[in-house]
């Protein structure tokens, strides 16, 4: 049986051979730089991605979206200043282009529910972040 990072590497390797090889542009939203730079790490190593831009906030986030239009914002639902579902609303209305992962510590039905009313495309619990990627990846190239 395959563990969640092998089973990434496994579907990222299928979707590669059938993608034109083209990196997925991803923008990282979180209040933690530790996290940010984790899951930069992360997505690096597992993925075939380019990371475009990060930010603290999800005033941050509108400016990301603006400024460099990536394929993927993975966003934190609790930060300071602008939280994460107003600020998915706003880009998911402006920006349609971009597709928004949304992110927490705490899972419930509810903020599953409120984060995908906000325009997100998919929810993921922090820890299995790599795993939901994995999934989304085939649809987003």
């Amino acid at each position: 049986m395959q563990d969640c990072s092998e089973m990434a590497r496994t579907q990222l390797q299928a979707s590669n051979h059938i993608s034109d090889h083209r990196k997925l542009r991803v923008a990282i939203v979180d209040d933690s730089e530790n996290f940010r730079i984790v899951l930069r790490e992360l997505l690096q190593m597992l993925f075939h991605v380019e990371i475009v831009g990060e930010a603290s906030n999800g005033f941050g986030a509108l400016e990301l979206a603006a400024a460099l239009g990536p394929d993927l914002l993975i966003m934190d639902v609790n930060m300071p200043i602008l939280d994460g579902t107003t600020a998915a609303s706003l880009i998911s209305t402006h920006f349609p282009s971009t597709t928004i992962l949304m992110m927490s510590g705490e899972d419930s039905p509810e903020l599953r529910e409120r984060c995908l009313q906000s325009g997100a495309f998919a929810f993921s619990p922090k820890a299995k972040i790599a795993r939901h990627i994995a999934e989304l990846q085939p649809q987003l190239c």
